[in-house]
């Protein structure tokens, strides 16, 4: 009986949390304005999870005639066993997408909040993945309570 109530409680988490997160970033997207923006740099990153390094993309564009340059949330996550493997990847990410133009969702406010609308199908995918993952448990919990 534990073993359910424990898979519930995770399936209702797991599906508030995919839920949550696609709300928050239609949230951000009405609430910050959209501008258009160019790639001018990938971060170098920071040790995220053992043997990772989360790379921010690093936006370029004009606000009130000032040129405005905003470390935005879309990230790169590089897990690579030796630092010369990091640095390759980190050059292709570069090579691949400095220059690209973006729409960013940005506020002066809160630049932390910047959303890159380009990168916004990574969340999507976490999120249904955490819905379909949820959908599962929840299914398997009533199945299993029969």
């Amino acid at each position: 009986m534990m073993g359910e109530i424990f898979l519930l409680i995770l399936g209702m988490i797991l599906l508030a949390l995919g839920v949550w997160m696609i709300f928050y970033d239609i949230y951000l997207m009405k609430k910050n304005k959209c501008y258009e923006g160019q790639i001018c740099d990938i971060s170098d990153g920071y040790y995220g999870a053992k043997g990772a390094t989360v790379h921010h993309v690093i936006v370029k564009f004009v606000l009130s005639d000032r040129k405005i340059i905003v470390e935005t949330h879309a990230v790169f996550t590089i897990r690579a066993l030796f630092d010369s493997f990091r640095e390759r990847k980190l050059n292709r990410l570069r090579e691949k997408y400095i220059g690209k133009q973006v729409h960013i969702h940005y506020n002066p406010d809160k630049p932390l909040q910047s959303l890159v609308k380009e990168f916004l199908w990574k969340d999507v995918l976490i999120s249904m993945f955490l819905v379909a993952l949820s959908v599962f448990l929840l299914f398997a919990v009533i199945d299993i309570m029969r």
